[in-house]
């Protein structure tokens, strides 16, 4: 079985990725992800560090359903060597990405 190499949780300062909903205010810097993206399907989830115009500068930590963050209308603003090693032919990431 392959290894994940978006598997070993990352300090906030130092994300395998950031998205971010513009209009929003919203952000989310990925620490984690739980699968391969060939294996991730509909409940599939991401460890991340989210922050808002709610939390007044600061990052909430904890899941979020990959689904439930691409519904909306979030771009990519980075992506670490490894995240577009293994997202690059993704589909759902992959025109998101802007860095």
């Amino acid at each position: 079985m392959a290894k994940n190499p978006l598997g070993k949780t990352r300090k906030v300062d130092d994300p395998y990725a950031v998205f971010e909903h513009p209009m929003a205010g919203w952000k989310w810097k990925v620490l984690k992800t739980y699968q391969l993206p060939k294996n991730e399907k509909q409940y599939a989830r991401w460890f991340v560090a989210a922050s808002s115009p709610h939390t007044h500068g600061s990052d909430e930590y904890g899941d979020t359903y990959l689904a439930e963050l691409l519904d909306q209308q979030v771009v990519c603003t980075y992506a670490s060597p490894e995240f577009i090693e293994q997202y690059r032919e993704d589909p759902r990431i992959h025109p998101r990405m802007t860095a």
